[in-house]
């Protein structure tokens, strides 16, 4: 008989170390080991600890100070100003992709979009920002903006053409022209302009 569980075994943290050797020779050369590869400059931790910290910020909505007592219980102290650096030398590495992401999704014949109202953390209140998704064939992109202006459907699809298939705000007009993208909509938005249509219209 075979029976299984799952357990959770806690998570722990592990301090590497690079002992780089060098070497004199008698006619005083001196010659050292190559220095492991790094996120950032004099950066500390490495890529796992990086990406853990992204993951659980952006796929796991862990703030940064839950995110610091975490690997303090794990046993490695770390300020909530160390991970937002953490987390900004990712992104930075992390935009070569995102431009890349940004040039194929442009190129796309079929491209859906949307935006989302998003709180963000001021000095006094939190503000209204806005996530923009846009989604063609796998690629999935997000640009965070601080309005809800028209302007970044611009920059994420210039004068691209083909079809973008969005709801009915007034911000992707500038995108859907003639000698651009086609603008469609969806059968959920068709329902509900119907809806209402025969709602006003009803004596």
């Amino acid at each position: 008989m075979v029976s299984y569980e799952y357990e959770r075994v806690p998570e722990r943290l592990v301090r590497r170390r690079h002992v780089q050797r060098k070497y004199v020779c008698k006619c005083g050369h001196i010659a050292c080991g190559t220095p492991p590869e790094r996120v950032g400059d004099c950066a500390h931790y490495g890529p796992g600890l990086h990406a853990d910290a992204v993951v659980s910020k952006c796929a796991d909505a862990m703030p940064i100070n839950r995110l610091a007592k975490r690997y303090q219980r794990a046993g490695v102290p770390m300020a909530r100003s160390t991970l937002t650096d953490l987390f900004h030398r990712s992104a930075a590495r992390l935009e070569p992709i995102w431009k890349r992401l940004k040039t194929l999704l442009a190129d796309a014949s079929h491209v859906n979009a949307d935006e989302t109202s998003q709180p963000v953390m001021d000095t006094e209140k939190c503000r209204r920002g806005f996530m923009w998704t846009f989604i063609a064939d796998s690629i999935v992109l997000y640009v965070f903006s601080a309005s809800r202006s028209g302007a970044t459907a611009g920059r994420v699809l210039g004068d691209s053409v083909g079809v973008l298939q969005v709801d009915g705000y007034t911000g992707y007009d500038r995108v859907t022209t003639p000698d651009r993208r086609t603008r469609a909509g969806c059968l959920a938005h068709a329902r509900r302009c119907s809806t209402r249509t025969q709602t006003v219209g009803a004596p």
